[in-house]
């Protein structure tokens, strides 16, 4: 191999990656929605656990992330990732060297990865649109030479949405509830949903998850179509924040 290929071979590399706010900038323009929108929407169907991903720090320091089974990688990532998808109104109101260790952060996922993840989001035409030719032209040669990142939990599948969210919109996540309520913790969010009397239950680390019922009952909603539209329903009574 001359240095020529060797070099063209890097640059392939190098671009299966995608950062969070490219992806981001890409998913508004598609679904023509707003920035925030966008990011509810991101944040709604489980980003945090999509793998392969990449964490990097302008001091040059950073890491590869290829296996979601990490707790504490995990409760990392999705704090930094919960706080690049908050409102700048949201993002003011942490601690100012919280703010610096996040904004410092730079996220990127590879394209196979979200390309799987935004087909199971149920927008299939979104995944073709953005990622299609990448897919047909470039993922088989990075393959070929055994440059493709790859998750490496046991079933060495993409992680995406949680199949409960994915098959039953009754479910309200623990990542929309966090976006909603604007806490940043499993324990902080149980002590939201208990004093606004939501009924919960608790899954993985402990983080809790409710139901379109539960919920509604407490805001006094009678009917809803899913979860990511009740987000935005206008409340009956006022929920102490």
């Amino acid at each position: 191999m001359n240095n020529n290929e060797a070099m063209d071979l890097l640059e392939l590399n190098d671009s299966q990656w995608i950062s969070l706010s490219d992806l981001l900038s890409a998913l508004a323009t598609s679904l023509n929605q707003p920035k925030f929108t966008t990011q509810q929407l991101i944040a709604a169907f489980a980003i945090d656990m999509v793998r392969p991903v990449r964490v990097s720090f302008s001091d040059g320091t950073g890491k590869r992330l290829t296996d979601s089974n990490n707790v504490t990688d995990n409760e990392r990532l999705s704090d930094i990732i919960a706080y690049q998808l908050m409102s700048r109104d949201e993002q003011q109101q942490l601690a100012e060297s919280e703010r610096r260790a996040y904004e410092d952060a730079s996220i990127e996922f590879t394209i196979p990865a979200l390309h799987d993840w935004i087909i199971q989001c149920d927008l299939p035409e979104i995944a073709k649109s953005l990622f299609g030719q990448w897919i047909e032209t470039t993922q088989p040669v990075l393959i070929k030479n055994n440059l493709l990142v790859v998750t490496t939990d046991n079933n060495n599948t993409t992680q995406a949405p949680t199949e409960s969210v994915l098959k039953n919109p009754e479910i309200i996540p623990y990542e929309l509830l966090l976006q909603v309520s604007g806490r940043r913790s499993p324990a902080e969010l149980k002590a939201w949903l208990i004093s606004n009397g939501i009924a919960f239950h608790t899954g993985t680390r402990g983080r809790p998850f409710t139901t379109l019922a539960a919920a509604n009952k407490s805001l006094g909603i009678i009917n809803t179509i899913s979860a990511q539209d009740n987000a935005h329903a206008r409340p009956k009574r006022k929920i102490e924040l």
